[in-house]
């Protein structure tokens, strides 16, 4: 018998209800399981989540991004993990690339292109599709990475054309606003992890 190969969704979120539809509609036919772990949100997050089905999580603020994405891991049931983020969307266009991918067994892991078209057009690879591993788990306070623990379990990483649709950076303000919460973030952890330097 084939093995089951189910994809969880892996989201954290916080104060998202306008975005996290959105994001949710354009994976609606793509994963099995959708796993939402909400970091404080005071609006209407979690009921929108609830509406789609998700399993919810709750998490409290540490300024760590890679806890929190560890939470929704460890919530997940599916042989594959993808990630997103309430500002992404993925475009039906790939979903049958993806379908493809996890059919091929689960040894390898796979970078998408995150396609910025917010106030900085951007473009970068991530590791967005993994297996759902014992050992795998993102590292870091911010720009969480999982690709760490997956070498050490040696998976293969493969790039892919898949593009991940970004619009959470919509404005200089926006954009200035985070880069200043990522440094003060930072700045402390590297403060109480001397040896990181």
């Amino acid at each position: 018998t084939l093995p089951d190969t189910g994809v969880s969704l892996c989201m954290i979120v916080r104060d998202e209800e306008e975005r996290l539809g959105n994001c949710l509609d354009s994976v609606r036919d793509l994963v099995d399981e959708i796993v939402i772990v909400d970091t404080g949100s005071v609006d209407g997050t979690v009921a929108v989540a609830e509406q789609y089905g998700a399993r919810v999580g709750h998490f409290e603020w540490c300024d760590d991004f890679s806890a929190a994405r560890n939470v929704s891991l460890s919530m997940a049931t599916g042989d594959w993990i993808m990630w997103l983020d309430a500002d992404d969307l993925m475009p039906a266009e790939y979903h049958d690339e993806i379908r493809r991918l996890i059919g091929g067994g689960p040894r390898q892991s796979y970078f998408f292109v995150l396609d910025d078209q917010g106030y900085e057009n951007v473009n970068c690879l991530q590791m967005r599709l993994f297996p759902n591993l014992p050992g795998v788990e993102f590292e870091m306070p911010i720009h969480e990475q999982v690709t760490p623990s997956l070498a050490r379990l040696g998976v293969e990483m493969v790039h892919t054309d898949i593009r991940v649709v970004h619009t959470g950076y919509s404005t200089p303000e926006v954009v200035n606003a985070k880069k200043d919460r990522y440094l003060r973030i930072m700045e402390e952890w590297l403060e109480s992890h001397p040896e990181s330097y």
